[in-house]
């Protein structure tokens, strides 16, 4: 019988679907013989099955025929053995068994290491919700029997049959839980991992569903209050949506709407992103106007209209309409200087721009001061 995910601390169903075994443990049951030697059938497989064959000695306590004619039954181990002479195999396996003892090796340093291990399971066992709690309070009370506590951890970490069977095959209880603690430290290092992402993840939801509520709860106020609703998103959304904006323009007037339908309504920053975004529509993004490029017309108006100006306002004029260079810009907006420098009102323009007969708003590059 394979027994490589049995530990001798549990008490488990087994199915049996040789059906030659079963109806040789159906005799031995019906004989009143209950004891049983799993085995790993891998073990038993080797040239020397003696030298590796570590398995548990079994009571069988039930057995049942499933509806598929198999046989399952209940069994507890109740001690390691180690498989001292294979007897026979036909027509069933016979073995010659010594038991093995825990308490060889119960030195004071193990009974620490035991110790540990009680500690890290009952912290293990925080974090599995399918654990019952007899098995925190069932394995505090093996804390001082470094033996049947490894025993009983085994049996409840989700290892793998080697894993198992590797633990299992430890002639000292030492050696069981050098090897056990580390796996059991990294089983619980996964829980915790996992335990504060969800956390993380229940409060990121919970905080956008609490600002969601309260957002709601707002408009319903407010829709009480003034009898109607606060269309002023909505029709800030539309406004967008009609205007003729470029593809990087437009990409960011809905990256501010998105922000501003997650803020409340009344606040600083709802106030200036919303200003953004109406002078993001606002600006003429696919409007042009007629130029006029006259350096000596541009020398007349600005010496009628604003004192000693600077020659780099003419010059400019003068690169824009030279006809060697043919050189174009790009939209930009400027600021038209009216008076005596430094003492006049500026306002930004592009208005009204006398130097190249662009009236009103108009996205043609020019540059007036």
């Amino acid at each position: 019988m394979g027994a490589g995910a049995l530990s001798d601390a549990a008490v488990a169903p087994l199915t049996v679907t040789d059906p030659v075994l079963a109806r040789v443990l159906e005799t031995k049951l019906a004989s009143g013989e209950r004891l049983a030697v799993l085995v790993d059938d891998a073990a038993l497989a080797h040239e020397d099955p003696t030298s590796e064959s570590v398995g548990v000695l079994s009571a069988v306590h039930q057995a049942l025929r499933t509806p598929d004619q198999h046989l399952q039954i209940l069994i507890r181990p109740p001690q390691r053995v180690r498989v001292e002479d294979l007897v026979r195999t036909e027509p069933h396996v016979v073995v010659r068994i010594e038991a093995m003892s825990d308490d060889d090796d119960l030195t004071e340093e193990t009974h620490a290491v035991g110790r540990t291990l009680a500690q890290q399971f009952d912290r293990w066992s925080d974090l599995q919700p399918q654990i019952p709690g007899e098995s925190r309070v069932h394995a505090q009370q093996l804390a001082r029997r470094p033996g049947p506590l490894s025993d009983f951890v085994t049996a409840s970490l989700d290892l793998d049959d080697s894993q198992r069977q590797s633990l299992l095959s430890q002639r000292a209880v030492r050696l069981w839980l050098d090897l056990l603690l580390p796996i059991l430290e990294h089983e619980l290092q996964m829980l915790e991992m996992g335990e504060k992402i969800q956390q993380q993840v229940r409060r990121e939801l919970g905080q956008g569903q609490r600002e969601h509520f309260l957002r709601e709860q707002m408009k319903a106020i407010q829709k009480e209050l003034t009898g109607a609703e606060d269309t002023d998103v909505d029709s800030l959304h539309e406004r967008v949506a009609r205007a003729r904006l470029s593809d990087e323009a437009r990409s960011e007037a809905e990256r501010e709407l998105a922000r501003l339908d997650q803020m409340q309504a009344g606040s600083a920053e709802a106030s200036v992103v919303r200003s953004y975004v109406e002078t993001l529509v606002e600006l003429p993004w696919q409007r042009r106007a007629r130029e006029r490029l006259d350096v000596q017309r541009t020398r007349n108006v600005l010496d009628r209209d604003h004192e000693k100006t600077r020659a780099r306002q003419r010059t400019y004029s003068g690169i824009r309409g030279g006809p060697k260079t043919g050189w174009r810009s790009g939209s930009c907006t400027g600021f038209v200087l009216r008076g005596a420098s430094g003492r006049g009102q500026d306002f930004t323009g592009p208005e009204y721009c006398p130097f190249s007969g662009s009236k009103g708003p108009a996205s043609v590059p020019w540059w007036c001061a």
